[in-house]
């Protein structure tokens, strides 16, 4: 398991990653907007990068705010994950953060559990 906490401009985001066998966990807590949304992306992708997972399952229980730009890192995560054979899953969305995927109209493009 490794822990990993980034704050841009007093936003804070926190992510807890485990492995297993070809499966990652990611855990996101605080919230993902412009400031920190990049960081994010670019700590998953290297994760993605260096091993050979068949899923990568990200858990947004506690994540309770996502902007737009936050939204654009997942979609650049889904599209590297799909060119690197590795599923991606979301699951336990906050309902405000499901609420915006929605409102977008991005929850049809992710596996969401």
């Amino acid at each position: 398991m490794s822990d990993e906490i980034f704050e841009f401009d007093g936003v804070k985001v926190e992510i807890k990653t485990i492995e297993n066998n070809n499966e990652i966990i990611c855990m996101v807590k605080g919230n993902l907007e412009t400031s920190n949304s990049q960081r994010f992306l670019d700590l998953l992708e290297n994760g993605l990068s260096r091993n050979s997972y068949k899923q990568m399952t990200i858990d947004l229980k506690e994540l309770m705010y996502i902007s737009s730009t936050g939204i654009g890192a997942f979609t650049t995560l889904l599209i590297s994950c799909k060119n690197k054979g590795t599923e991606l899953v979301l699951c336990n969305m906050h309902p405000k953060v499901k609420s915006i995927f929605d409102i977008l109209g991005f929850s049809s493009f992710f596996n969401m559990e």
